[in-house]
């Protein structure tokens, strides 16, 4: 059960959005249900055959971190995430004060629609220095019992600060990321609360207040930025809603479900599209913003415009703006026909990350379980490790290996 956890939840997630995209309360347009439901099916079971392969092939590594080497790591970690959430608020004319995010959390659309664009960083903040913010939670929860006091003070103002981050420029996916980075981290290094029904209940009992805290300043905020109150949210629809749920449920119960299935559903509708297009040329290099801008900057070759999402914005579907799925952005590279295969490799290294946490005693594979379950909760959305932490990803990811190739407990 402890083997295959994270893959049963994060599975089961996805799942329910690929049904709620079918039978949720927003009617989506596509003339190629039957098509989009196959192929689904196929990374879905791709994902899972992958993690299962981990699983059989799985070795238990050791490598321990010194703790001179994690007190380094957390405070370039607490750096970067000043240094970002500084430069990020300032990008968005905000000061850096208490009263900012108390105005952020009251305001949220305000927040988010605050001048400027979201701040992508210098060499020294995305290269150097944005790496170590991954360790922060995961490190500092691995060995917290034996930091002193200092650094777990280092640890509690990372996390804060990168919930206050989130906030400030009224940005929700911040917050949830570092829930579910701080969830399963914690679930990995304690496993025994998985293997009792007391643990389990408990785990379900402080799941559900966390998901119905976040799901009610979700719909808040999505109000938020329209400028309406709660008491209005029905008026945001964009979607004529279904007729089975207006008919029988409230008025504000249908928006709240329409804008959780916007928000959840509406990749599937761009990857409905881009199936209609069938099979385009490949678009090297076009698998991620990452990857875009490294084209243009290094080849002075620009793939956007080979990209599916560009071929959709005549649709209405922005490429910056909206959703695509992970198996979309993949597309443009690897086509519809090699996604399934990058999708049962990212599987086999899920399952083996997961294992090296709860099974063996390797610090570094603490650390890419972070990018691992970030990477498969947003499959629904877009390509979210590889557009946003692709160097810190394969960085972290090197090392891991490397320390696997050194050691091997029997």
């Amino acid at each position: 059960m402890i083997k295959y956890y994270p893959l049963r939840v994060l599975l089961i997630f996805l799942v329910f959005t690929e049904v709620l995209f079918f039978i949720g309360p927003t009617k989506y347009t596509i003339g190629n249900s039957v098509v989009l439901a196959f192929y689904l099916i196929i990374v879905n079971l791709a994902l899972f055959w992958g993690y299962s392969l981990g699983v059989k092939r799985f070795v238990p590594t050791t490598h321990k971190i010194n703790d001179t080497a994690v007190h380094i790591f957390l405070i370039i970690g607490l750096i970067s995430i000043i240094r970002t959430t500084i430069n990020s608020w300032a990008n968005h004319g905000l000061s850096f004060s208490f009263d900012t995010v108390v105005n952020s959390i009251l305001n949220p659309g305000e927040a988010y629609h605050s001048e400027g664009d979201v701040y992508h960083g210098n060499f020294i903040d995305m290269t150097l220095l944005y790496p170590f913010r991954y360790t922060i939670i995961p490190l500092g929860l691995y060995y917290w019992k034996r930091l002193p006091i200092v650094y777990k003070g280092v640890v509690i103002t990372g996390i804060m600060l990168q919930i206050i981050h989130g906030l400030g420029v009224g940005v929700r996916k911040q917050v949830l990321d570092v829930i579910l980075i701080f969830f399963f981290t914690i679930l990995a290094i304690k496993p025994h609360m998985i293997e009792t029904p007391q643990g389990r209940r408990r785990i379900k009992l402080v799941v559900f207040f966390v998901v119905s805290i976040f799901l009610v300043y979700f719909i808040f905020s999505h109000a938020s930025r329209y400028g309406y109150g709660l008491n209005e949210i029905l008026l945001l629809s964009g979607e004529e809603p279904r007729e089975i749920y207006t008919r029988h449920l409230p008025s504000w119960l249908v928006y709240s479900l329409q804008s959780i299935t916007s928000y959840l559903c509406q990749g599937y509708y761009a990857l409905a599209k881009g199936l209609e297009m069938g099979i385009k040329k490949i678009a090297m290099f076009g698998d991620s913003w990452v990857s875009i801008y490294y084209s243009k900057k290094f080849f002075g070759f620009d793939p956007t415009p080979m990209t599916y999402m560009a071929s959709l914005e005549p649709l209405g579907i922005d490429m910056r703006v909206n959703w695509h799925t992970m198996y979309l952005w993949l597309a443009n590279q690897y086509t519809f026909i090699g996604v399934p295969f990058i999708i049962f490799i990212i599987g086999y290294f899920f399952a083996q990350t997961w294992n090296d946490v709860v099974y063996g005693k390797n610090g570094y594979s603490v650390i890419m379980i972070s990018f691992f379950i970030i990477m498969v909760f947003y499959m629904f959305a877009n390509n979210q490790v590889f557009s946003d932490s692709a160097v810190s990803f394969w960085l972290w990811f090197i090392i891991y290996q490397l320390s696997r190739n050194k050691t091997a407990t029997t």
